[in-house]
């Protein structure tokens, strides 16, 4: 299957408000979240040589000499067109965040949220018949002391709270995640081979973005792609080689959650067979769109006794009698 490479390159130019400290220190952790998604920023203010997403000039610099790369200008003076420093605005205003975008765009109903429950391992949004769930964010983050709203997220519309995988925040990514998969993740008419079944041991040319280690066991030539690695994976700062090498290449669904999937399918382009796989997975063919040739994703299946799996601190949330995994193919 000839694969697809429907993400141009980042372009343009935006400006950012810093006129103060607290600006430029939210601008400067928004950008380190940036390059914790992946996204190659060169701010070190020296000229741009070899490959990189975007860069960062301050705003004299640019008006001496416009680059002609993605570029954020920082304006430590008032600027009618500056933004103020969201990571995922400037990043959407660069060209990237498209995925995001879309899927958020693909809630296309005005039900109401019911439910939203964030667990120790899992976030839980459902809204009338639909059931959706996400992995919630690494312990020892904010949490929701970042989101909190007066008003609460029951009664707000699902499309609504969809938008809000449109953010750097883990846990706005985690909600809005958690109600795109409750708007997708139903049950698909499919009889082929899902996930992991669809590859033939030994797994020989099988690349595995995320700790799927139980995969090991069937695939014992696949190598497994980690940000923390253990034994013999691969370090996620060395794959780049790995990835260049590979036939297939499943990602962990995880990567939604973090932010990193737009930067590795970029850098995968050339991959003949691209999979997205894991319960955070939503079934919306969108994904297929931007170049994945598989989406395995979970359903719930039996919502009241995963609601207490959650609330139980539960993690192998991939059981039948919680979830069933379904997939949808390019």
């Amino acid at each position: 299957m000839t694969p697809v490479a429907p993400l141009p390159k980042l372009s343009g130019y935006v400006f950012v408000a810093v006129q103060d400290a607290g600006r430029l220190k939210q601008f400067r952790d928004q950008i380190d979240l940036l390059r914790s998604f992946g996204w190659a920023i060169n701010d070190s203010g020296q000229p741009v040589f070899g490959t990189w997403d975007m860069q960062v000039r301050e705003l004299a610099d640019f008006e001496q000499e416009k680059p002609d790369t993605a570029t954020i200008i920082i304006c430590k003076t008032a600027h009618d067109a500056a933004v103020e420093p969201d990571g995922f605005v400037i990043l959407s205003m660069l060209g990237g965040g498209m995925i995001e975008r879309d899927l958020a765009a693909s809630v296309d109903t005005d039900l109401l949220v019911d439910k939203v429950l964030v667990g120790l391992n899992w976030t839980m949004v459902y809204a009338g018949e639909f059931c959706g769930i996400a992995r919630s964010p690494e312990r020892g983050t904010e949490g929701a002391r970042s989101i909190l709203t007066e008003a609460g997220f029951r009664g707000r519309r699902l499309k609504d709270l969809a938008k809000m995988i449109c953010s750097t925040d883990s846990l706005s990514r985690s909600m809005g995640l958690a109600a795109i998969n409750a708007f997708w993740n139903r049950p698909v008419e499919n009889s082929e081979k899902s996930g992991f079944s669809r590859f033939d041991p030994p797994g020989e040319g099988l690349v595995i973005i995320g700790g799927f280690r139980d995969s090991k066991k069937r695939l014992p030539k696949a190598k497994i792609v980690e940000r923390e690695p253990v034994s013999d994976d691969v370090d996620i700062s060395d794959a780049g080689r790995t990835i260049a090498n590979a036939k297939y290449l499943a990602i962990t669904a995880q990567t939604l959650m973090n932010g990193s999937l737009e930067p590795l399918l970029r850098a995968s382009k050339m991959v003949p067979f691209r999979m997205l796989i894991g319960p955070s997975a939503p079934l919306c063919p969108v994904l297929l769109d931007y170049g994945l040739d598989d989406v395995s994703g979970n359903v719930v299946v039996h919502r009241d006794a995963t609601e207490q799996f959650i609330l139980e601190t539960g993690t192998m949330i991939m059981r039948d009698d919680l979830t069933q995994s379904h997939s949808i193919r390019r």
